[in-house]
């Protein structure tokens, strides 16, 4: 039984479509950071600002407005960009990343951060590296890795 012309070519176009389909990886928000911090300077000159519109950015590298405004916000707390409008910001690079990152440590110590991610001196192992007492503590629950806190997966490091 021979199906319609048209019924043919749509399958064609389905199997043409699938292999034209971004991988998982491609579509990762690391990969599409990196592609965004791409289009501009690390230190940009101070007295000449960079403008960035967030949709036309979202154009020229294909993907949805939301995933911009992803890494946007994420930058902004780093003070490499500063809003200045809806879909609107500023670019400052790295110019203020040193300073505001000292900004950042130094109040997480006034609120006792440091003291939820340091171990105690007495729980580390030989060379300061963080003693576990159960590598498998985790390993029952169904959750592997999952199932640790960032700060536990850190310490192995």
């Amino acid at each position: 039984m021979l199906l319609p012309l048209c019924v043919q070519f749509e399958a064609v176009n389905e199997e043409d479509e699938a292999d034209k389909k971004p991988s998982r990886k491609q579509k990762s928000l690391g990969l599409l950071c990196h592609k965004f911090l791409a289009l501009y300077p690390d230190y940009p000159p101070p007295h000449s600002p960079i403008w960035i519109s967030l949709d036309e950015v979202a154009t020229s590298l294909g993907v949805e407005r939301r995933r911009i405004y992803d890494i946007v916000n994420v930058l902004e707390s780093l003070a490499i960009v500063g809003r200045i409008a809806k879909n609107s910001y500023t670019w400052y690079g790295r110019l203020r990343l040193h300073a505001t990152l000292e900004e950042l440590q130094r109040r997480g110590r006034q609120q006792g951060y440091h003291l939820q991610v340091d171990p105690p001196a007495a729980s580390r192992g030989p060379g300061g590296a963080a003693a576990r007492e159960d590598d498998g503590a985790d390993a029952g629950n169904g959750n592997g890795a999952r199932g640790e806190s960032l700060t536990q997966r850190g310490y192995l490091y």
